[in-house]
């Protein structure tokens, strides 16, 4: 399906906003209804029925008649809306444009702001015809890529944060507390019980302590909480639960009190940890069987040695300093591309995000694209084809980063390639910068510490793998690693929560300084660490050849007197 543009009323079975409508690249429509699991061709054709049905119109599309309209709307003033018992002070709050009929006096269309990523686009739009026989919803600009209605005022992190299922719940929840003198933080998913909604706004919402959410009380919602379950952190999410089908309703019904005691009374969902050894049979012959990917072909010695990587694990690659760890990430990155169906993640703090999209094209196309007198051989065609087939493919996920990158910031990032794009995959090149941007506030061990411990956490709370760059300490006399000294664990450089919190820990090894050409692009790895398998010691030699910029498996053995042994 193309777009997702809004959800509406499905005209297949009850649900007021199960009918989610996409927009295609021809600009056409298509419906698919959550509730009932029906499709529906033509959305908007006939959607318009009594008995108070909630209906939606197209989005209106010409730049001149949106601007217009959004000048006009923007006039309006924020006035109570009776029939919805929503007070002037919430429609303020919420900066809520009220129309009032002029013949009757009464309320006819009330305009809910609508953001994206922080900017106006425009207004959604209920009118109200007959006075509650008919309503239906309608788009003053962009709907598409919505900010939570209410996010604009609920800041940008806090304590707790209130989510309802529409706008005027949130309105109506915000005003029952603050009839018990509480001014929190409501705001309302943009288009009804979409999971989409939270997936595209999980880094703003995972910078508040606690969630809480305000569904209506049907099946749409419920199935929306067991939904949502599984994206928010464990401990962080509670559902309210009360006897009106929303807060609006129970506005309506004075059960401002309940609605209260329902906040303070929220089940907090998360799982309780503690389990009896006798209840674990069940656990151990339904365990599911960790996903191990092998490394590369030819990688014969890596693969008896360490069975690959697996889901849920945080390894560290290290070497010294120029030695190919990037590239090699690099290859292993190809190699997760080729073999598996899984979304990647790249965050490569040393470089600009042109210089990760045009690597991975040169690994493509086996010809170092990056060289000016080699990027002049490859045509358009070629150059287009070699995107097409990795970064093209929108499954590799790159951290376009600027600016201080501290490990909170890092945290959410992680989070959100995990859980609103399902990356299972996440390179992150390299721990010393994350760690370096702040040397100015000193602990650079508790730094490190603090970090390992969170990216170590996010391996099994997300379920991911990451693959971690660490440089290494310098080491005062005798042969340097850039001459081919192999390090050791006690030589990663920083904190002894590298080598006990990573799961394995491997080093490249190569003498960048040897007489012969072989020898100089002859890498050899090492396993330093293996948690899975306790085996460890040198494993296979890789060599980088100059012509297809490509590192792989060689069986290189040095003459005698050609090389030092690594």
């Amino acid at each position: 399906m193309g777009e997702l543009v809004e959800h509406i009323a499905c005209k297949k079975c009850t649900s007021s906003d199960g009918l989610a409508v996409y927009e295609e690249d021809d600009s056409s429509y298509n419906g698919f209804c959550y509730v009932c699991k029906q499709y529906e061709k033509d959305p908007y054709s006939e959607n318009q029925e009594d008995g108070g049905k909630v209906t939606q119109k197209k989005s209106e599309k010409d730049p001149e008649k949106v601007r217009i309209k959004k000048e006009k709307v923007d006039q309006l003033p924020s006035l109570a809306i009776p029939h919805r018992g929503l007070s002037q002070e919430a429609t303020s709050k919420y900066d809520v444009k009220v129309e009032i009929d002029g013949a009757s006096g009464e309320v006819r269309s009330w305009h809910y702001p609508t953001f994206s990523r922080g900017a106006a686009v425009g207004y959604k739009t209920k009118f109200r015809t007959n006075y509650g026989e008919k309503k239906w919803f309608d788009h003053i600009g962009s709907g598409k890529d919505k900010d939570f209605f209410g996010q604009r005022v609920c800041g940008n992190s806090g304590r707790m944060l209130v989510i309802t299922e529409g706008e005027d719940d949130a309105m109506a929840a915000w005003q029952m507390f603050m009839m018990k003198g509480k001014n929190y933080r409501v705001c309302s998913l943009p288009d009804g019980a979409n999971i989409e909604a939270i997936k595209s706004r999980i880094e703003w919402l995972e910078r508040f302590d606690t969630i809480v959410l305000a569904p209506d009380q049907d099946e749409p919602g419920t199935k929306f909480v067991e939904e949502v379950k599984t994206l928010l952190s464990p401990g962080s999410l509670k559902v309210m639960s009360y006897s009106e089908n929303d807060p609006n309703a129970m506005l309506l019904e004075g059960k401002a009190d309940e609605f209260y005691s329902a906040l303070n009374n929220a089940m907090i969902i998360r799982p309780d940890g503690i389990v009896s050894g006798k209840d674990t049979w069940d656990k151990i012959n339904n365990r599911e069987i960790v996903e191990s990917v092998a490394y590369p072909d030819g990688w014969d010695d890596m693969n008896k040695k360490t069975y690959g990587i697996r889901l849920g694990e945080l390894d560290t690659w290290t070497s010294g300093s120029g030695m190919g760890k990037t590239q090699l990430l690099r290859e292993l990155q190809k190699h997760l591309l080729d073999t598996t169906t899984r979304p990647i993640g790249i965050i490569a703090l040393e470089e600009p995000l042109e210089d990760s999209v045009e690597a991975m094209m040169a690994l493509h196309l086996n010809k170092r694209y990056q060289l000016p007198d080699v990027r002049e051989t490859v045509t358009e065609e070629e150059k287009y084809e070699a995107w097409l087939a990795t970064s093209g493919t929108d499954r590799l996920h790159y951290y376009d980063h600027f600016g201080s990158v501290d490990d909170d910031s890092l945290v959410s990032k992680i989070k959100f390639m995990a859980r609103g794009l399902g990356v299972k995959y996440i390179f992150l090149d390299h721990l010393s910068i994350v760690v370096s941007e702040f040397a100015d506030q000193g602990g650079e061990r508790e730094r490190i510490d603090s970090i390992m411990t969170k990216l170590k956490k996010l391996t099994q709370e997300l379920g991911i793998w990451i693959g971690l760059v660490v440089h290494l300490r310098k080491v005062g006399g005798g042969v340097s690693f850039e001459e081919g000294a192999v390090p050791c664990l006690d030589d990663l450089r920083g904190s002894g929560s590298i080598k006990q919190l990573s799961n394995s820990v491997y080093a490249l090894s190569r003498n960048q300084q040897a007489e012969t050409e072989p020898e100089r692009n002859t890498s050899q790895l090492h396993v330093l660490k293996c948690r899975f398998t306790g085996r460890t010691g040198a494993s296979d030699y890789l060599k980088f050849d100059d012509e297809t910029g490509r590192m792989t498996k060689t069986d290189f053995v040095a003459q005698e007197g050609e090389r030092n042994e690594f």
